[in-house]
């Protein structure tokens, strides 16, 4: 923990409530929303130490087209999309 307070890294971060974390109007670059991406995202147990640090550090810096639930998704009318999941 740095001297103001703030955690210095992701791992620093506590769990909060997630209802927080879920919304249009957070910081979509915020730690603890990261944190979460990160938790949620498996990769593959053949990637490298170094893989999978490179992999961390793109999801942290691509950490805005992530969603974590459909109340972080604005609707557009008239648009339907099918995902065959």
């Amino acid at each position: 923990m740095s001297t103001a307070g703030k955690p210095e890294s992701i791992e620093e971060i506590q769990p909060m409530d997630t209802g927080k974390i879920f919304t249009r109007l957070m910081d979509l670059f915020a730690l603890p929303r990261i944190k979460y991406i990160l938790q949620n995202i498996k990769t593959g147990s053949n990637l490298s130490e170094e893989e999978k640090r490179k992999v961390t550090e793109l999801i942290t810096e691509f950490t805005d087209i992530f969603t974590c639930s459909l109340g972080e998704v604005l609707p557009i009318p008239g648009v339907q999309i099918d995902l065959n999941i």
